[in-house]
């Protein structure tokens, strides 16, 4: 099976059906013979995601070890939930370091959201990074997990993108990725499911433009004490600064990602309001999470006095390459209130500028704002 890439830099598979129907049996002969054991050794690590799928060198730069084991399927990223395949390359057992890696369809898997640690769409542990230059990803961090997703459309696939998942996990022997001597992992976690992406592309049968060299990720740790003056917001916060009448700003760049962030803080550094964009199979997701029901009632609004959760403003857009609506959703830190709060009205002017600059980056339109 080849892949070679066209004068456009697309990957293009050369035997697609074929490649699709070997993989299939493959991975069917896989399971009838026990593929939930950890396996130790090099063919175990090459051919856990499909052929040469894992970056071995790199998982191993992560987890600190050269002697890695692998398994077929991750509860991760379960076939129940729409993934196509999965694996987990690890050091040991279950309860060690390990990258829990999943590739799927866009419009088939579920869950992802839960699986970032946002089980609350937008107030997540910490900012989702885009990984940039040319790949709609990002990469975001929960306590000793880091998480990276790539989201990429294919040229003749209507609304079906194909999507990569990887939860790196800490072993015991570095502890954690939320330390700030541990910013060299999210760039690694960022090349893992981009070099993922890159080979699932052409045995998918996904014709696909891939991005560039992965440079070094320097706000995926962004705290509180880290937000800057609104007058000096540059990325994903910009558009908001000029109608904010105080607080500081937590932005990461703007750059295309299937969740973009941007937090608001007080001058003590407490959050205040977060504005999320969500975009594709991500936003789809947003239905598994509290501000789902937001909108499945309507496509825009303001929260009630009664809300005890979920969306407080939110808005959607219409996105004509992936066939969902881009969701864009506002929550506060205190709720329930009143209508005619003037907090409302300004959330309800800072997701409008964060919503129209962030669908213009994606080439989305008529936005619906709420009123």
């Amino acid at each position: 099976m080849s892949t070679e890439k066209n004068r456009n830099g697309r990957l293009t598979p050369a035997v697609a059906l074929g490649t699709v129907v070997v993989l299939a049996v493959a991975v069917g002969a896989f399971f009838l013979a026990g593929g939930d054991d950890w396996v130790r050794n090099d063919d175990s690590v090459a051919t856990a995601c499909g052929n040469g799928i894992v970056p071995k060198q790199e998982v191993a730069s992560l987890l600190g070890t050269d002697s890695l084991t692998a398994k077929k399927g991750t509860p991760s990223f379960d076939t129940d939930a729409g993934w196509t395949e999965s694996c987990a390359v690890g050091t040991g057992s279950d309860g060690d370091g390990k990258v829990d890696i999943g590739i799927g369809w866009s419009d088939k898997t579920r869950g992802i959201l839960s699986v970032l640690g946002r089980s609350n769409a937008t107030q997540g542990p910490a900012l989702a990074t885009p990984i940039g230059p040319g790949w709609p990803g990002f990469v975001t961090v929960s306590g000793s997990s880091a998480h990276g997703v790539v989201q990429m459309s294919c040229a003749g696939g209507g609304n079906r993108g194909l999507v990569v998942a990887v939860n790196a996990y800490a072993p015991e022997t570095v502890k954690s990725f939320s330390r700030a001597e541990d910013r060299d992992q999210f760039t690694r976690v960022a090349r893992i499911v981009t070099e993922v992406a890159g080979k699932a592309a052409g045995p998918s049968g996904c014709d696909t433009r891939l991005g560039g060299e992965i440079k070094p990720l320097t706000s995926v740790l962004s705290a509180p004490g880290d937000a800057g003056e609104r007058t000096g917001a540059r990325g994903t916060c910009q558009a908001v600064a000029p109608v904010m009448s105080s607080g500081r700003v937590l932005e990461t760049p703007a750059e295309m990602s299937p969740i973009e962030d941007c937090q608001i803080v007080n001058d003590q550094g407490r959050p205040l309001f977060q504005f999320t964009a969500l975009y594709g199979v991500l936003s789809r997701n947003v239905f598994e999470t509290p501000e789902g029901e937001a909108f499945q009632s309507k496509e825009s609004g303001i929260a009630p006095p009664s809300a005890k959760s979920g969306a407080d403003v939110w808005a959607s857009a219409t996105c004509g390459s992936s066939g969902e609506p881009a969701r864009y959703v506002a929550t506060s830190a205190e709720k329930g209130r009143a209508p005619d709060d003037p907090s409302l009205e300004a959330a309800r002017r800072m997701l409008v500028a964060f919503a129209e600059d962030s669908a213009r980056r994606h080439g989305c339109t008529d936005l619906v704002e709420p009123k």
